[in-house]
């Protein structure tokens, strides 16, 4: 008999393959030239099982998870900005803001003297620079705990269906 197929209007398109890329010298992984990155948005990298969202912007490459920690949003889709002293991007799924340098979740100012405010360390960041010749490094941090570290867990990726 027919047997109806219920399509939840929640459900999203296969997400495209990130290729793996192979670490170079010193556990550092090339992600490319940052001539080739967007202006204002991101890049997601797959280093090992972690996707990290890449920026580069004034000549300055910064690096941190991909997914953001609060409920796992696309950072690399954000808008970057700077809050006063800080560089951050905003997660397109709840308007959290995280610092791109210290990944600090932060909140817009009360006036405009206080400056922002954080509610800590919440996103790992990795190291990222721009070479010479223009290629972007980045080199996995890996220290500590972090709430973002979920999304490159076992059980996430189980879950997902990524486990590799």
């Amino acid at each position: 008999g027919f047997k109806p197929r219920i399509m939840s209007v929640f459900a999203k398109k296969p997400a495209e393959k990130l290729p793996e890329l192979e670490p170079g010298p010193n556990g550092r992984y090339n992600v490319g030239l940052a001539s080739t990155f967007p202006i204002g948005r991101g890049k997601r990298v797959l280093l090992g099982q972690r996707e990290v969202a890449v920026f580069v912007m004034d000549n300055e490459a910064h690096a941190l998870d991909a997914h953001c920690y609060h409920a796992g949003g696309p950072l690399e889709t954000g808008d970057i900005e700077d809050l006063g002293e800080r560089r951050c991007v905003t997660c397109p799924w709840h308007k959290y803001i995280i610092d791109v340098r210290t990944g600090e979740s932060v909140h817009h100012p009360s006036t405009p003297t206080t400056g922002c405010g954080t509610k800590g360390v919440k996103q790992r960041v990795h190291g990222a620079e721009i070479d010479a010749d223009g290629t972007v490094w980045v080199t996995p941090d890996l220290e500590g705990e972090r709430n973002s570290d979920y999304y490159s867990s076992d059980l996430y990726l189980r879950l997902m269906g990524k486990k590799r």
